[in-house]
């Protein structure tokens, strides 16, 4: 169990992560601006640039951001909102076929209300950094 900020005071509390090596500049805010219309975006980090991480095709660098977030969404609408946000972007499973070394979009739900979701993504270093940022607890 992660102990999140006990500031955080909302139905729902998620810590994920955005990817993104294609469009940054387009995609990048308009992900940002749909997520303070449909929830509460507490804290974001600054944009890291990271270089593929277990990424089998020749890529640019990828734009990475944290997010700690409240919701009143339930687990299974918060998940479809993230991969309509992916789709809207570009990231259709046509494209990625087509062309997959270009992400426009990839958003990783890792923490939902203190439960991990996705254990392996906590050990990527930029994972690690934006649980830094946010000083997020993950002893318990």
């Amino acid at each position: 169990m992660v102990q999140l900020s006990s500031d955080m005071r909302a139905k729902h509390q998620a810590f994920l992560t955005l990817g993104c090596n294609v469009d940054k500049e387009k995609h990048i805010p308009f992900v940002i601006e749909q997520f303070w219309e449909r929830s509460c975006m507490l804290k974001q980090t600054p944009l890291m640039t990271t270089t593929p991480i277990d990424f089998p095709y020749p890529s640019d660098d990828f734009a990475n951001i944290g997010f700690l977030m409240t919701t009143n969404l339930e687990l299974k609408d918060f998940k479809a909102l993230l991969k309509s946000l992916e789709e809207v972007c570009g990231r259709t499973k046509e494209n990625s076929l087509k062309h997959p070394e270009l992400v426009p979009m990839d958003l990783d739900l890792i923490i939902w209300d203190g439960e991990v979701i996705k254990p392996k993504d906590l050990k990527r270093p930029y994972v690690q950094d934006c649980l830094t940022y946010f000083s997020l607890d993950l002893s318990q």
